[in-house]
């Protein structure tokens, strides 16, 4: 329906505190911005039915007074901070909103949409279909895409996506299923296909932690058994010393399953990889991978190769970009005897060295001038379009410093 001036109200039951949270939202809403005209409409929004927020109305002259009871509901905009598993819940559950669309004009907004405990969706302003109107199942598809991308992207709102079409988010390459479906059936059924693989993916990380935790304290156990007979002060100062890394080891992984890399990254920043079995380490290089920035599309390639398989030694090197360890990161590339890795390390290297104020001058001349001679060597050995590629990101670092020193910084925040 088309809204002309509307009030909102949120009210408590009679005898709350005014700090008490509401129970129903109260809407003024002009009668000449609905379709619905009469009493018999009115109390046809108002019927109880799945996927409508229940409501009460009144009327007087020129306006309809609606309330709606938001009692145990959420806003939608809230569901951005639920966990994972709710998302997909709340998403999955938004094409059961398909079946209103026969008998109501249905405003697909994120403002305009409640969710429960469940995950099931309700809608709160609905109208009735004008005179030649009819429902558009193409309308209802893509507002369901626009709240898919919005609620499982990153980088645009349900709002802006609205706003600009759905257009925007078709070179995303998590979107393209998405995107290509043409009914919210095909829509729902992804979703649940990639509920199911996240499910999986948790089930097989959290094994790995279990295995790992359990195998840990059961040497923590004979340890200590050990250590009782001999005094006990040996097997108090292990106790004391892994369960923190323990605690340290499980936010770890739980960050890497939610994606959230700059967490994980934190939770292990004291741990070495030394100390690290193999599962720790893919995960913790892995999240310091993605958090660089690439300008070459070779190196985003190798990032995307990284596995638990990986050489133990390349998830060292990145775990050494990450925290900056460049002479680490570039002794382990000659170990490998890759170039490519050995280039990005001197890379490294160079851009903390232009930003690095408490070196004296001369000596850091002579250190960059060793390392972009160093760059251009191995850049010889390449076709002539990756030689051209290693001159220009040289040439970034040696002119663009104005632009570089703030992106370098932001990288060195994040690793420290």
């Amino acid at each position: 329906m088309k809204m002309g001036k509307k009030k909102d109200e949120k009210t408590g039951t009679k005898g709350e505190e005014t700090q008490q949270k509401a129970t129903y939202l109260k809407e003024e809403i002009k009668k000449s911005s609905m379709h619905a005209k009469d009493s018999y409409d009115y109390k046809k929004l108002c019927v109880d039915r799945r996927g409508l927020l229940p409501c009460k109305y009144e009327e007087d002259r020129e306006d309809l007074y609606f309330y709606y009871d938001i009692e145990r509901m959420s806003p939608f905009q809230d569901v951005k901070v639920e966990s994972r598993e709710k998302k997909y819940q709340v998403l999955i559950n938004f094409c059961l909103l398909k079946e209103l669309q026969t008998d109501f004009v249905l405003k697909l907004t994120v403002d305009n949409l409640y969710y429960d405990e469940n995950g099931l969706l309700y809608l709160k302003e609905r109208d009735i279909y004008g005179r030649g109107e009819k429902p558009s199942d193409l309308q209802f598809v893509n507002a369901y895409k626009s709240f898919v991308a919005g609620v499982l992207g990153s980088k645009y709102s349900v709002t802006q996506i609205q706003e600009s079409g759905i257009e925007i988010c078709r070179e995303e390459k998590w979107f393209e299923p998405i995107y290509r479906c043409e009914t919210s059936e095909e829509i729902a059924d992804i979703l649940r296909k990639v509920r199911e693989d996240y499910f999986l993916e948790q089930k097989r990380e959290m094994q790995n932690v279990k295995k790992s935790t359990y195998s840990i304290w059961r040497i923590v156990a004979i340890i200590t058994l050990i250590g009782t007979l001999l005094g006990g002060g040996y097997a108090t100062y292990l106790s004391i010393k892994t369960v923190p890394e323990q605690k340290q080891l499980l936010a770890a992984n739980e960050a890497f399953i939610q994606k959230d890399y700059r967490t994980c990254v934190d939770s292990l920043r004291n741990v070495e990889p030394s100390e690290m079995e193999k599962n720790t380490l893919y995960i913790l290089a892995y999240s310091y991978a993605n958090m660089e920035s690439f300008r070459q599309d070779e190196m985003r390639n190798i990032i995307d190769n990284l596995s638990i398989s990986s050489n133990s030694k390349i998830l060292e090197y990145w775990i050494r970009i990450g925290r900056l360890e460049t002479k680490k990161a570039e002794e382990i590339a000659l170990s490998l005897s890759d170039d490519k890795l050995l280039i990005y390390a001197y890379m490294k290297e160079a851009d903390d060295l232009e930003n690095n104020t408490q070196i004296d001058g001369s000596e850091k001349k002579q250190r960059l001038d060793e390392l972009e001679g160093q760059i251009e060597k191995l850049g010889d050995k390449y076709e002539p379009q990756e030689e051209e590629n290693v001159e220009n990101i040289n040439k970034n670092v040696q002119e663009d410093t104005s632009i570089e020193e703030q992106q370098t910084q932001d990288t060195t925040d994040t690793a420290q």
